[in-house]
């Protein structure tokens, strides 16, 4: 019931998810008058110190980690001669077609809470070799196999994925 929920939320914020998070947003829209002439500054355009670039407040929540970059970072060693380019294409291919979306949501909500509490202690790499095969996810040396995928490459060095048989996933 709660993971239904959960399901239920994460698809209608990604509905309505504009490209700026709302923080950014905001902060683009608050703007405060110029003291010496009363003209209106954005507040973001105030200079930071090159200190503070690039580092969270301690309290800042993080973004939830997206499905997809938990299902890329996992599968993404089945291809270590190629390209990233070629790489990204044929993975987002496999992601589009992946019988197993509700299991990566469950995966990249699990890390992010885990992240969150613990920042330091925690890589994606590592939770997501321990904890994939727990809820049924297929190892990055079987996936192909096991989905009923070929990766064929042609004279050219392009990439293509084929359907060779049917999926033989039970998980």
């Amino acid at each position: 019931e709660e993971l239904l929920k959960y399901l239920q939320d994460a698809k209608s914020q990604e509905n309505t998810q504009s490209s700026y998070p709302k923080e950014n947003l905001q902060s683009c829209l608050e703007f405060k008058a110029d003291k010496n002439n009363g003209s209106n500054n954005p507040a973001s355009a105030n200079p930071r110190s090159s200190a503070s670039r690039g580092k969270r407040a301690s309290d800042a929540k993080r973004r939830p980690l997206n499905s997809f970059i938990a299902f890329r970072s996992y599968y993404s060693v089945m291809f270590p001669d190629l390209t990233q380019k070629a790489k990204s294409g044929i993975l987002r291919f496999l992601w589009q077609n992946d019988p197993f979306k509700a299991k990566w949501a469950i995966l990249a909500k699990a890390y992010s809470i885990i992240r969150d509490d613990h920042d330091s202690d925690v890589s994606l790499e590592p939770f997501l070799g321990l904890n994939a095969q727990f809820i049924g996810i297929i190892g990055p040396s079987r996936y192909l196999e096991v989905m009923g995928w070929q990766l064929d490459v042609d004279d050219q060095q392009q990439y293509t994925i084929a359907r060779v048989k049917a999926t033989t996933a039970n998980e």
